[in-house]
């Protein structure tokens, strides 16, 4: 239609409505058979391909939704059972951590019970020991200075008696004096009438008399003073001895507990450790498949075995019985039935215990009669 024109000038809102184009003049559909053609089977294929594709959609549609609603089949079963599992899982738990079975200690709040108790025990143990430790030193230091007391109470005593003889001695000394100046002055009244030869003889005399008893007088008094300045001197090293003896019960650190310090050192420790050997421990298990006995690094105390297959908690009795000595510690366990099967298939096996023989003492080093 490319030669046919329309012209619209003539009318004034120059619009065309309605239309007719009655005869045509140039390309027309019949005109391009083979394009039509091509246009037809484009339509068709993609009729075609969109009817293949709605059928594959919804295949896939009705396979998902069948994969779909397997999965939450799954799903549903998967968390049904970890729900059973967490459940029982926490139901172990429980009973591991509180429950208040009378036949064994296999609790956790059981173990601390029965630590408390324990720990009553030993502190009243400890005090008993350190009341005794305290009773003695306590009756040494009294001795020591009941002893102190006596010497100085005997000191004194043979104090006093010198200071007696002294005197005694200086009254002797005077009388002798008084009497020989008495005598003196008698001879001297007498000799009068004597020549002075005389008189200068019997001074003499009375001189050297007088000089004797000063001099018996100084000695007297001089060993006095020696005596006593020795018994201070000796009293002095008295009271350091017994200064460096109460120090030394106290604050040395010589080998052996023999001092305040050490015994309150080593109680700390001993109780420090003997805390330690209430807490069970994870043990090492060697399992011989031939006699079917499990055993372990250390030897368990009685009463506190756990032991664990897999994971799972065991029941003595039902899957173990313990082989103990004869003070009830737990050497070792032999398994039974399912147990031994799993254990000799492979399985993890774990054991949790208190190790016995593990309380600390303290042996005092002191020695009383030092």
């Amino acid at each position: 239609m490319a030669n046919t024109k329309i012209i619209l000038s003539g009318q004034s809102d120059q619009h065309l409505f309605g239309a007719t184009i009655l005869s045509p003049v140039g390309i027309e559909k019949s005109n391009l058979p083979g394009l039509v053609g091509d246009l037809e089977a484009l339509e068709a294929a993609d009729a075609d391909l969109s009817e293949s594709l709605n059928s594959k959609i919804a295949t896939e549609q009705e396979s998902r939704e069948a994969a779909d609603s397997a999965l939450q089949a799954d799903v549903d079963a998967n968390k049904a059972a970890s729900d059973a599992a967490e459940l029982s899982l926490s139901n172990q738990i429980a009973d591991i951590i509180s429950n208040v079975d009378p036949v064994a200690l296999d609790s956790l709040s059981e173990i601390v019970t029965e630590f408390q108790a324990a720990d009553g025990d030993l502190s009243a143990a400890i005090t008993a020991a350190l009341g005794t430790h305290s009773s003695e030193l306590a009756t040494e230091i009294a001795d020591r200075i009941s002893g102190d007391a006596a010497t100085l109470a005997s000191a004194k005593v043979y104090t006093d008696a010198l200071e007696a003889l002294h005197a005694s001695d200086k009254a002797a000394a005077d009388a002798a004096r008084v009497a020989a100046k008495a005598t003196s002055d008698s001879e001297i009244a007498e000799a009068k009438s004597k020549s002075d030869g005389e008189i200068a003889e019997a001074k003499v005399v009375a001189d050297d008399a007088l000089a004797t008893a000063d001099e018996r007088a100084k000695d007297a008094e001089s060993g006095l003073q020696e005596s006593i300045d020795a018994e201070i001197a000796a009293r002095i090293a008295g009271d350091d001895a017994l200064d460096t003896r109460v120090n030394d019960a106290v604050f040395n650190s010589t080998p052996g507990v023999d001092s305040m310090d050490e015994i309150i050192e080593a109680v700390n420790d001993a109780m420090t450790k003997n805390v330690d050997s209430f807490l069970p421990f994870m043990q090492e298990v060697t399992f011989n498949g031939e006699t079917g006995v499990a055993t372990f690094d250390d030897m368990l105390k009685g009463g506190t075995l756990i032991f664990f297959i897999n994971g799972l908690m065991t029941v003595n009795g039902a899957d173990y019985t313990e082989n103990q000595n004869e003070v009830k510690d737990v050497e070792s366990v032999t398994l039974l039935g399912d147990a031994k099967t799993l254990a000799e298939n492979g399985s993890v096996l774990r054991v949790y215990g208190v190790v016995a023989n593990q309380v600390s003492t303290v042996e005092s080093g002191i020695n009383s009669g030092e």
